[in-house]
């Protein structure tokens, strides 16, 4: 059976870039001791196969093959690694909906996942709404069932609608501030218009807010990110916020495969309401939520990074205020 409880070791930064010295005088990296974590974990496994899958500068994720099968294991960036926290209060109040954690590092905020196998995104190359559809709801779900009291009580940030113009000011200084020749710096002229823009949705949705309250944003939900069920995973970039700007992504989603975002829409909005009286808000909502997806790249705080990811940033800075597009 997959383990449910993990020993305590030694707490480490997960993500330390230099080894330490361990009480044998031996360097040891996080690798070293998140491959100890993960061999306690199934000790009685005589198959024991460690792959890496993805190193990025948001994090790690590695496959570990045993005796049960294959699990998947996650290492975030500092700056992300509240993730296993949310994931048990997730878990406690919609566990029905998100992939289950089998085992957390106390420390780190290591989890490991039995594997689910393959993402609804895997062969969508259809225009069928029916996969999105179900995911939107079952986001829904979860935004219902989980208590905001629940969420403040985490190290999640917090992005009110009407807070969008200094919360985007704050995210866009970070962009100012880089140096001249990097690909993502912006200018006063980009900076002020992306502002007004803002200004503009905050000052429509003073007039079309239904009320609803704040919610989980998942804050990066598409088909890549569920497995059948629908069941989420990867909260990793989640923050509270108004529940309709979970649905940003969602609807880039539905555009890249061609799907009827209407469809879609129409799903999510009857948990809440009737569709059509919810509908602009929920247009609006997701014009908000771009400074919530750019503001996880500057808390990662690597212009590397970030260069390297220019092509997908930036044309989130122009989509400010508008329709959200496919970079």
């Amino acid at each position: 059976s997959s383990p449910s409880s993990t020993e305590p070791i030694r707490e480490e930064p997960p993500m330390a870039s230099v080894g330490y010295e361990h009480r044998t005088g031996t360097a040891m990296t996080w690798h070293d001791e998140a491959r100890q974590w993960l061999r306690r974990l199934f000790a009685t496994s005589r198959r024991f196969d460690v792959e890496v899958v993805r190193e990025r500068g948001w994090g790690s994720i590695w496959t570990v093959t045993t005796d049960t099968g294959r699990h998947w294991f996650k290492a975030a960036h500092p700056a992300l690694r509240g993730e296993a926290a949310l994931r048990q209060v997730l878990e406690r109040h919609a566990g029905e909906h998100v992939v289950p954690m089998t085992a957390v590092h106390p420390g780190t905020g290591w989890f490991v996942t039995k594997d689910q196998g393959a993402t609804l995104a895997a062969g969508e190359t259809t225009k069928d709404s029916r996969h999105l559809a179900e995911l939107a709801v079952a986001a829904g779900r979860i935004q219902q069932a989980v208590p905001v009291e629940d969420l403040t009580a985490l190290s999640l940030e917090l992005h009110r609608p009407e807070d969008a113009v200094i919360n985007l000011d704050h995210v866009l200084a970070w962009f100012a501030r880089l140096p001249a020749d990097h690909p993502a710096r912006i200018d006063t002229a980009t900076r002020v218009d992306a502002l007004q823009a803002m200004e503009r949705q905050v000052r429509r949705w003073s007039s079309v807010d239904p009320g609803l309250g704040l919610a989980i944003d998942h804050n990066d939900l598409h088909l890549g990110n569920a497995f059948p069920g629908p069941v989420i995973s990867d909260w990793g970039d989640a923050v509270i916020s108004h529940p309709f700007c979970t649905m940003r992504t969602v609807f880039l989603n539905a555009t890249s495969i061609g799907a009827d975002t209407r469809i879609i829409e129409d799903a999510y909005l009857r948990l809440w309401g009737t569709p059509t009286d919810l509908r602009e808000a929920l247009h609006v909502a997701t014009r908000l939520a771009v400074c919530q997806r750019l503001r996880m790249w500057c808390l990662l705080d690597d212009p590397d990074l970030v260069a390297t990811y220019t092509s997908y940033i930036t044309p989130m800075i122009h989509e400010i205020g508008r329709q959200p597009t496919i970079p």
